[in-house]
């Protein structure tokens, strides 16, 4: 095997990814993995779950409530997928349309770095490091812009509104924005690589991400949520847009695929295709991404393509009725367990986990209602959801005991006897976790 590819369709649910890529995908070779479970809601601490096959408890990369995005970094790479990979000689190439996953949040070890995220061009690239810097990943642009007045950045903030409007007025008519928030780009990219023999590619995809339209550029995540604004006509707004976008991913993916074939880069390459966590489209009244851990943001797609040299030995791998859950951190393994050659362990566990630790990014919480900081306090906690057998539970850590245990199988009842099993699992996890932080000691 040559080449492992790995696409990451930011924010795509489960129900989407089935319903329009998975009958393409399918014609492609790839097996559907219907049972993928992301290990975190939001970008950061899933990408990088992916890159170290370990959960966020484990390698400490998530949101705090004193460490919010811009603030989270990547210190540690011995483990990272990049280090591994390039040491056994491939050739490392980064095409990623979120402002995140790039070298200067730790996203390192690339040979090529292609930055495909938008904004506007007449900000000057100090105003837009400036912009990076308090920007609000999951609220949008509304709560950039309250992080810009809270620090006194007003011109920043003036001349970001100016070309925002212009933006909206102008340059979206001709870059159709935000219908497209890159993967043209990509392609074109994609199309133009100068490839060595053995090539990781990562491509991280932003078209079903918010915003869905510029009729909404500013709202949504977490601050729409606890400010009440989940109106019907908003709901709507993006239920219409994510359709939108979904179907011009499945176009637009199709291409992409193309081009590998072109290239060489398909019929005997690894190429794995899943989503980072889903979106919330007006489900308990909520809207985004990056704190809950509702099925919606963490049951994924995951579609595996297996090399030719892989195709019997991965038999086991394929079967959807012998699989449990899948978590994303057994890409890791899959990844280079393919590149040593040495086939492909099972990807399945008969329990997997996913994390929140509260909000990823700062809330600027002195002009709030005491109801609105109860809500935030209330989300600030660290809670654990864990997939076992036909149940779910979700684990508040920091009050420690289970919100929410639910059965996906209506003849199978939550048993006293089911409670005792998932939260001894929950706690030798969190052990696990507190064991793999204790500095080893040379002696």
């Amino acid at each position: 095997m040559d080449d492992i590819i790995l696409i990451i369709l930011d924010t795509l649910r489960k129900d989407y990814g089935e319903k329009y890529l998975n009958p393409i995908l399918r014609r492609y070779g790839f097996v559907y993995y219907s049972n993928a479970i992301a290990p975190s809601p939001w970008t950061f601490p899933s990408h990088v779950s992916i890159f170290t096959g370990k959960y966020p408890a484990i390698h400490g990369v998530h949101e705090t409530r004193d460490m919010k995005i811009p603030k989270i970094r990547i210190r540690e790479h011995s483990r990272f997928l990049t280090t591994q990979l390039s040491g056994m000689g491939y050739n490392t190439v980064l095409i990623s349309a979120n402002s995140l996953i790039q070298p200067n949040f730790g996203f390192r070890g690339f040979n090529e770095v292609y930055d495909i995220f938008w904004y506007p061009e007449k900000l000057s690239h100090k105003d837009v490091e400036i912009i990076k810097k308090y920007k609000s990943k999951n609220s949008g642009y509304l709560s950039t812009a309250i992080n810009l007045i809270y620090h006194r950045k007003f011109e920043v903030l003036w001349r970001a509104v100016e070309d925002v409007i212009l933006y909206k007025k102008i340059l979206s008519r001709i870059r159709r924005y935000p219908l497209d928030k890159g993967i043209n780009k990509a392609i074109s990219i994609l199309k133009n690589l100068d490839l060595k023999d053995k090539n990781f590619i990562v491509i991280n995809l932003m078209e079903v991400h918010e915003p869905y339209s510029m009729k909404y550029p500013a709202l949504g995540g977490i601050v729409t949520t606890l400010t009440g604004k989940v109106t019907k006509e908003l709901i709507e707004d993006w239920r219409k847009g994510y359709q939108k976008e979904a179907e011009y991913l499945r176009n637009k993916l199709e291409i992409l695929l193309g081009i590998l074939k072109q290239k060489g880069l398909f019929e005997n390459s690894l190429v794995i295709i899943t989503s980072d966590h889903g979106q919330l489209l007006g489900e308990n009244n909520r809207l985004g991404h990056g704190v809950f851990l509702d099925d919606e943001l963490i049951r994924v797609p995951l579609w595996i393509k297996y090399p030719d040299a892989l195709s019997e030995v991965s038999i086991d791998n394929t079967s959807e009725e012998s699989a449990q859950y899948i978590s994303l951190i057994r890409l890791y393994n899959t990844i280079i367990e393919a590149a040593i050659g040495d086939g492909a362990s099972s990807l399945s566990d008969k329990i997997v986990f996913s994390e929140t630790y509260g909000n990823p990014s700062p809330i600027p919480s002195d002009k709030l209602s005491p109801e609105l900081k109860s809500r935030i306090e209330d989300i600030e906690k660290h809670r654990i959801a864990i997939y076992y057998k036909n149940f779910k539970g979700i684990f508040n850590v920091t009050d420690w005991k289970f919100e929410e245990i639910k059965s996906y199988d209506p003849n199978i009842k939550v048993t006293e006897d089911v409670v005792k099993h998932m939260k001894k699992e929950v706690v030798k996890f969190l052990k696990t976790a507190t064991v793999a932080k204790v500095p080893k000691i040379k002696l």
